[in-house]
């Protein structure tokens, strides 16, 4: 059997586009990872191909310190880098944010955009934050600052804590300070002593002639 041959053409544009790929691949990191002063990064895998982004990310980790100290981090399953929109893609990600005294709060999101340069990310889809002291708000979109350490939104939010649960809309709120503000429509159930928890479902109620468990 005669091993297969391939013109000395075909051949030749076959490793420039090779060559090429792998150029293409280094530039678009060094922009990431360089450039533009990211965070630290780590990836699952990273293609160039099958993608109409400059860069595909897999399993994508970053962590931002700021004065020696971690100010943020981030997991996505996809984040797909646009070099020319200085954005990249998030899909279903992570955020734990850190206050000054090192309390983290955890926000999750079915996507997200970050710009490149300035580290800005808006979340979209399920937003999710819940903070240390265990206080959860829900929302269906976000935007967060981390060099003000804000976080922001003008849509509907339900902030709930174990005795009481607050809905609104639009929210101001400071992750290095922990504080959080209900901007208007806010409605308020206080929870009393022996109440469930304001949201909590009721027990189930016994069948007739049963027994409560």
């Amino acid at each position: 059997m005669r091993g297969l041959k391939f013109p000395m053409r075909s051949w030749r544009a076959l490793r420039w586009s090779l060559l090429a790929a792998v150029i293409l691949l280094g530039g678009t990191m060094a922009f990431f990872l360089i450039r533009t002063s990211g965070p630290q990064f780590d990836a699952g895998g990273i293609s160039v191909l099958g993608t109409d982004a400059d860069l595909r990310i897999d399993k994508a980790h970053m962590v931002q310190n700021h004065k020696g100290r971690m100010d943020w981090e981030m997991w996505a399953d996809t984040a797909l880098v646009y070099r020319k929109k200085d954005e990249t893609h998030l899909q279903t990600l992570r955020m734990r944010l850190y206050s000054r005294e090192g309390k983290p709060t955890d926000v999750t999101a079915e996507r997200g955009v970050m710009g490149n340069q300035s580290r800005n990310v808006t979340l979209t889809g399920n937003v999710l934050i819940r903070t240390s002291d265990g206080i959860t708000m829900r929302t269906d979109s976000l935007h967060y600052n981390p060099k003000e350490h804000r976080v922001l939104t003008d849509s509907p939010i339900v902030l709930q804590g174990q005795t009481f649960r607050l809905t609104g809309v639009g929210l101001n709120g400071n992750t290095e300070e922990g504080r959080y503000v209900l901007r208007e429509k806010v409605r308020a159930t206080i929870a009393g002593a022996g109440d469930r928890p304001p949201g909590e479902p009721a027990p189930p109620q016994p069948a007739a002639g049963g027994k409560a468990p």
